[in-house]
C-alpha cells in the first residue's frame, strides 16, 4: 500500500481522507460495493466523469491498494480489495452524514448520525 502522492503527517484519519478525498473517488468506490464492475460499467454509473479522470483515479486506488484490476485481458473488471473493503464503514458513515445534512438544509427535522467509538 502505497497513498503517497503528498507527504502525510501519519495521523491515520488524514491517510484514510486521503484515500477517499479525490471528487471521484468515494464515488467509484461506492460503485464497486456490490461487487466487480468493468471500466465501462463504472463510467456508466459515475455521471461526468470521464474516461481519462475515471483511468487516472482507478490508477490512484490500485496504487493505494484499495482496488485492483482483474487478470482477464477481455473483459477486466475492477473491483474492492481486502483493504478497501475495510473502508465500506466509512462510506456507509459518510452517506448517513450526508443524508443527514440535506434532510436538516432542507428543514426536516432528522437526528444526526451517532460516532460509533
Amino acid at each position: 500500500m502505497a497513498i503517497t502522492r503528498k507527504k502525510l503527517s501519519g495521523c491515520p484519519i488524514e491517510v484514510t481522507i486521503n484515500a477517499v478525498a479525490a471528487r471521484w473517488k468515494a464515488m467509484i468506490l461506492w460503485q464497486l460495493r456490490p461487487g466487480a464492475r468493468s471500466f465501462t460499467a463504472l463510467r456508466r454509473a459515475i455521471p461526468g466523469i470521464s474516461d481519462r479522470m475515471l483511468q487516472t483515479q482507478l490508477k490512484q486506488l490500485a496504487d493505494d491498494g484499495v482496488v485492483r484490476r482483474s487478470a482477464d485481458d477481455v473483459h477486466p473488471e475492477w473491483q474492492l480489495t481486502p483493504l478497501g473493503e475495510h473502508l465500506l464503514p466509512v462510506m456507509d458513515a459518510m452517506k448517513a452524514w450526508g443524508e443527514a445534512s440535506q434532510a436538516l438544509t432542507a428543514g426536516r427535522a432528522v437526528a444526526p448520525p451517532r460516532a460509533t467509538r
